[in-house]
């Protein structure tokens, strides 16, 4: 298998295994709820036994098992011999969880031996370490069967959503030797040495979080927690804890389709303080050409985008900007790597490698690219393009100590979805070139849902700007934002019960299944006296009550339309007539509700027609339903003599006409700050509510008290230390309170999306053809454009306004970290849930007022279904500060639509577009039946028109009247051309007409031609849809006279 000219060598692998820490199965806090709820005792003992194999080239090796211990001490070599170079480039380290029954894959870890090795006369051998490599895998929660994702997860296929742990290990290799033994014992020489690289030091992480979107819906409270390893995980009950998590809060319908936060007036602050090596230097280099990486890559996308205007390429324009690419290119790879701090950071012989080969990879590389923009404009874009792909492999870091931050959408102890950031990305650097790309800075991240094996589903949006850095550098932070301020409060929730819902609350009883004064999740015991002030901490105030805001939302919050119902009810004695019951209006639980007629209209809403009974539901003709009695047995459409009670459903539909003036901030906290300040719920596991209602059993209410530091500068993170029971039951609880930022800068602004077309969707129908629609998120709001039928290229022409979106900060700042926008299509069915077609993330562009208003060209953005692109989107996105200066005048209507404005739309011309469609081949069967009647559908840019049917494809595969024209109005850009789209359908007895087949021309460009010249040649459009292969002969011009000249 070796090529001709190659050597190989036989190599002893020896990699060394000190050992590991945080190697976990199954988080602390999880294995507590399954104790309590099987009541299995009440003390944790270790649950795991980990080992480790080390595994290349087909080749295994294993260390002992260590017993009990999430935290063991290998200290074992594993030899491993084998060919190099092999077509192997990947180490894999697994650890394992030793079972009598089977054992279980904790998490995995890959080395490319390409990273940490170098082929040449200058390269090296694989060496690396010792370093911490750090384990990732499926989420620590016990399941009983693990599914095919986890699996996935646990073996390395996937990239892991958790941390499971890390090992200390470091590898090096001989040509030639192999020791007797696979498995050695370390030395304990060899051991002392590397003491030295467990040095740890002081690290924090900071994230400001200003929203979180694009949820699903969920009966309990949701919360965000930010996790870096072990640290911060709020289920983790063997490292100090951290204020790493928001509130948890009941999300709030957007209007539309999704849910949201309500994080309005203070947003949630969180931190994380941890200890890991200093591996900083390592980093910060990654970074450095990373951003060489990036700047590469918007220089090559702008010189693609002349090439695309530019055909011939030898334009000024295009090489100014490919003179430009590769100067930056060369001037960038000619800075020097960060350099190494010798006191705080300790080289590996891999640093010292990687450090040279990639200095040497640089210079070679800035020196090629001072000639570059002497060749052909298409030979630059393929070296630019080559240079990222090595510069993608000299950004690779195998010894990451520090793992990746998490951010996990949490409801109570069930993690949700997750992203998950790397390092380096959020590391603070003191060049621009070592500072990561988030870094500080408001990003919108997309949560991954680990449920959804398709890679479709989203688990929804966050915004936040997430900060690693040391922990003496953590004021510079702060320095960069005077315009934010700290709040901090200590809380705890008081928790009550009643044993029936017309009898007295209590703090016992058996419904009573968290303490009476506990945290937001019921598993810590925090009694209001024994909360004392940490360190460099006080208290200001006494405690006070604090209501979450997002239980006072009421029903309709979010939306454009609401229904009101009320039910009335009947009762009767056996053999009596019907008459009004004690409490003669209910809702639908049973609860006493306001009579029908004396329902209030609120603010801002009108009513859509008069009250009317439901009769779409299962009752008789007049609405009522019957039962025996309420609650006990279920109700019937038909009446029955020994029935004594019935209802009926009245509706009244209102819908928004005006946004009602929300008040201050100051007003809201009044109005929140109640006597009572309780939230109720059927029991402790579900939403809690504001009012009270007849089925609720549990209640609870948030007690705070404000906390400020004693001096000045920046205080250490507050850890509460609480003690509670009595004697030998005493014991310490640590717990960290809320923290909050607020800004002083706050302003208001208008997004304005232009959805104007899309093109290339792919068939969400059995018919090959799609009803798209578009779903556009923006903040906490949520709208959707009009459905088009029977179309894979819709043209919505739809502008979606979003008024009043508040966001926090400098405008300045706004401008260039501005919330993306998500855009999702659809394929809307009669019956069943909408199919997705593909989403994409998409950023607005700042319009400053009294800068004059210049309207945005539309953009072709990608829709990407997993990792796949399906389809393009045509649409261009505003953001406008509202202030003194007034906004641009709104854009025309149809009907109660918005259109895309004419200054932003595409200039149209009157074309004609002329088909030969000459025939079909190779038709192949459709529903086990073959093709004999078929006809052809053409559809561009609105306009339609259909072939003759073919009489029989059997006898004759050509049509009698080939020649087809329509006409139709075109973009003059050759950028926003709309695809042609091809339908062929067998026309079939009984009026059944099956779209069999599809084909999509997406250059359609390439056939315009203008009047009296040349003509085009004929090209074969091949479909590709439905499993069919179909070939037509058909010419695509813009004038087509003398068309049967050109017969074959």
């Amino acid at each position: 298998m070796n090529g001709e000219g190659c050597i190989c060598d036989v190599l002893a692998c020896c990699s060394s295994v000190i050992g590991g820490k945080g190697v976990d199965t199954l988080d602390p806090g999880v294995v507590q709820s399954i104790k309590k709820w099987f009541g299995i005792g009440k003390v944790l003992k270790d649950l795991v036994d980990p080992y480790l194999v080390a595994s290349y080239a087909g080749k295994n090796e294993r260390t002992k098992i260590i017993s009990a211990n999430e935290n063991p001490q290998f200290r074992q070599n594993l030899h491993i011999r084998f060919i190099f170079p092999s077509m192997c480039n990947v180490i894999k380290i697994t650890l394992m969880d030793w079972d009598s029954v089977g054992d279980d894959t904790i998490g995995t870890a890959t080395i490319p031996v390409s990273a940490i090795s170098a082929p040449g006369e200058e390269g090296f051998l694989p060496t690396f370490g010792p370093a911490w490599v750090n384990v990732y895998g499926a989420r620590r929660e016990w399941e009983l069967l693990e599914s095919d994702g986890e699996r996935s997860m646990n073996k390395g296929w996937e990239a892991g959503c958790a941390y499971r742990g890390s090992v200390l290990l470091a590898l090096h290799t001989k040509i030639g030797s192999y020791p007797s033994a696979r498995i050695t014992p370390m030395d304990y020489n060899d051991f002392n040495k590397i003491r030295r690289f467990r040095r740890t030091r002081k690290f924090v992480v900071m994230c400001q979080l200003s929203g979180a979107w694009l949820l699903g819906a969920a009966g309990k409270p949701l919360e965000v927690e930010m996790s870096v390893g072990n640290f911060g995980n709020k289920l983790e009950n063997t490292m100090l804890p951290s204020p790493s998590s928001t509130n948890p809060a009941n999300p709030v319908f957007d209007g539309c389709k999704y849910y949201f936060l309500p994080w309005s007036g203070v947003e949630p602050f969180v931190t994380i303080h941890c200890d890991f090596e200093d591996v900083t230097h390592r980093l910060h280099a990654v970074n450095h050409i990373t951003s060489i990486i990036t700047s590469t890559q918007q220089d090559l996308g702008r010189v693609e985008s002349l090439l695309r205007g530019n055909k011939e390429g030898g334009s000024k324009e295009v090489q100014e900007a490919l003179l430009e690419a590769c100067r930056r290119l060369t001037a960038a790879c000619s800075e020097l790597l960060p350099e190494v701090d010798p006191v705080r950071h300790i080289e590996t012989s891999l640093d010292i490698h990687l450090k040279a080969h990639r200095q040497g990879e640089l210079a070679a590389l800035g020196k090629a690219a001072e000639s570059w923009h002497q060749s052909e404009p298409s030979q630059v874009v393929t070296e630019l393009q080559a240079a990222l792909n090595k510069l993608d492999n000299l950004a690779q870091e195998p010894q990451s100590s520090i793992p990746d931050v998490f951010l996990w959408l949490m409801s109570g102890i069930r993690r949700l979805a997750y992203v998950r950031i790397p390092a380096h990305s959020v590391l603070s650097g003191h060049t621009p070139s070592s500072h990561g790309a988030l870094a500080g800075r408001f990003n919108t991240f997309a949560l991954i849902n680990p449920d959804d094996e398709s890679g479709c589903e989203l688990g929804g949006v966050v915004r936040a700007s997430v900060w690693l850095g040391r922990e003496e550098e953590a004021s510079t932070w702060w320095d960069a934002r005077p315009h934010l301020q700290l709040t901090v409060y200590a809380e705890t929730y008081e928790n009550q019960v009643t044993s029936v819902p017309w009898s007295g609350w209590t703090d016992s009883g058996l419904l009573m299944t968290r303490p009476k004064f506990s945290d937001a999740d019921g598993r810590l015991s925090l009694p209001r006296e024994a909360f004392p002030a940490p360190d460099s901490w006080a208290f200001q105030g006494d405690w006070f009550i604090g209501s979450d805001p997002s239980v006072r939302f009421e029903a309709d919050a979010g939306h454009q339309l609401f229904t009101e119902e009320v039910f009335e009810l009947n009762d009767r004695l056996p053999g009596g007539t019907w008459i009004p019951a004690p409490t003669p209006w209910t809702d639908v639980r049973g609860d006493p509700a306001t009579e029908r007629d004396k329902v209030e209209l609120p603010r801002g809403w009108q009513w859509r027609e008069e009250w009317t009974y439901d009769l779409q539901r299962a009752v008789d003709g007049e609405g009522w339903e019957y039962t025996v009695e309420s609650g006990l047995v279920g109700w019937s459409p038909q009446e029955k003599i020994y029935h004594l009670k019935r209802r009926r459903r009245w509706v009244r539909e209102r819908h928004l006409v005006e946004k009602v003036e929300k008040v201050s901030n100051g007003d809201v906290m009044k109005e929140l700050v109640q006597v009572d300040g309780w939230e109720y719920a059927n029991n402790f596991l579900l939403q809690f509510h504001a009012p009270k209602e007849t089925i609720d059993m549990v209640r609870r209410r948030r007690w705070r008290r404000r906390l400020v530091p004693t001096e000045p500068g920046l205080p250490p993170t507050p850890r509460l230390s609480i003690k509670t029971g009595k004697g030998d039951d005493e014991i310490t609880l640590l717990t960290c309170p809320r923290m909050y930022v607020a800004s002083a800068e706050r302003y208001k602004y208008q997004l304005r999306a232009h959805i104007y077309q899309a093109r290339d969707l792919p068939a969400g129908d059995e018919t090959g053809l799609s009803d798209p629609y578009a779903v556009v998120s923006f903040c906490n709001g949520t709208q959707q454009t009009e459905k088009q039928s029977k179309t894979l290229c819709p043209t919505w022409d739809q502008t979606l306004i979003f008024d009043d979106v508040e966001l926090t900060g400098p405008v300045s700042d706004t401008a260039v970290q501005a919330p993306k926008i998500v855009i999702e299509v659809f394929d809307r069915d009669a019956r069943g849930a909408p199919e997705f077609l593909g989403r994409v993330f998409c950023s607005p562009s700042m319009i400053y007022p009294g800068q004059g208003y210049q309207p945005l060209p539309l953009q072709w953005y990608p829709l990407s279904v997993a990792s796949n692109n399906q389809g393009e989107l045509l649409a261009s996105f505003e953001l406008l500060l509202k202030g003194g200066e007034e906004l641009p005048i709104l854009p025309p209507t149809r009907g109660d639509l918005y259109m895309v404005p004419s200054d932003v739309r595409p200039q149209l011309q009157k074309t004609r577009v002329e088909v030969l469609c000459w025939g079909v081949r190779n038709m192949s069967t459709f529903g086990l039946q073959r093709v004999t009647r078929p006809s052809i559908e053409f559809e561009c840019g609105g306009g339609r028109i259909t072939s003759p049917v073919m009489s029989n494809l059997r006898l004759n595969p050509n049509f009698d009247k080939p020649h087809l024209f329509f006409d139709v109005e075109l973009p003059k850009e050759e950028l926003y051309m709309p695809p042609l789209t091809l339908c062929i359908m067998d026309n079939q007895a009984f009026g059944r007409k099956p779209v069999v087949a599809t084909a999509v021309v997406t250059d359609l460009h390439k056939y315009i031609i203008e009047p009296k010249t040349t003509r085009l040649p004929f090209v074969i459009v091949a479909s590709k849809d439905m499993g069919q292969r179909v070939a037509l002969l058909a010419g695509v011009c813009a004038q087509c006279p003398g068309i049967q000249k050109h017969l074959v």
